[in-house]
């Protein structure tokens, strides 16, 4: 989804010639649908089981009704086999069988929104590091600044919080951390999250 995490306050600045992209559209959506800012689409479900994404659908069936004949719907996300990618995901694997039931899967994804009228014209695979280059300080889930911006330990017990930092000081005190990093990380050549460009059919 759009980085944009306050709708009205982005497009306030836009100009004259700035037309909202359907991915700002849905951002707008999303705000609207739950009263409150937000810039991704897996926090939608309130509890997710990995099988229905009902308030997906009908945040993707809302796009659908306000675009015109033959628009383009462009969304990023995660998935769950990108989420196995990123090193930080893999330091409590029950966190992230939790984490990976909140992403839809691509498959998953294109048959929303076939059902809500898109066709999808083209998914993707967006790979590189960079595109979160917080996500590669080896020591940031040791700040609680670092935890309160990544979603993933928003699934974590406290219990499982104070493991995951137990592990990472483990991990840094042995000169181990680089290793994990090296190992776990595949973001260069899985990604990070899927692109996915429909249009929708009328």
């Amino acid at each position: 989804m759009s980085n944009f995490t306050n709708y009205t306050e982005v497009s306030a600045d836009y100009d004259v010639d700035r037309k909202a992209s359907a991915s700002d559209v849905i951002v707008a959506l999303i705000q609207t649908h739950l009263k409150k800012n937000l810039s991704v689409l897996h926090h939608l479900e309130k509890s997710p089981d990995g099988i229905h994404y009902d308030q997906a659908q009908k945040t993707l069936e809302q796009a659908y009704r306000i675009l015109k004949p033959g628009g383009i719907l462009a969304i990023t996300t995660g998935t769950p086999t990108l989420c196995e990618s990123c090193w930080i995901f893999n330091l409590h694997e029950d966190v992230l069988k939790r984490y990976k039931m909140r992403f839809m899967s691509v498959n998953q994804l294109k048959k929303i929104l076939t059902e809500s009228g898109f066709k999808v014209l083209n998914t993707l695979n967006v790979t590189g590091r960079e595109i979160f280059e917080s996500y590669t300080e080896l020591e940031g889930p040791l700040r609680p600044s670092f935890r309160n911006n990544v979603s993933y330990f928003a699934e974590a017990t406290p219990d499982e919080v104070e493991q995951i930092i137990s592990l990472v000081t483990k991990l840094k005190d042995s000169n181990e951390l680089q290793n994990f990093y090296d190992k776990h990380d595949k973001s260069d050549e899985i990604g990070l999250f899927a692109f996915c460009i429909s249009r929708a059919v009328k």
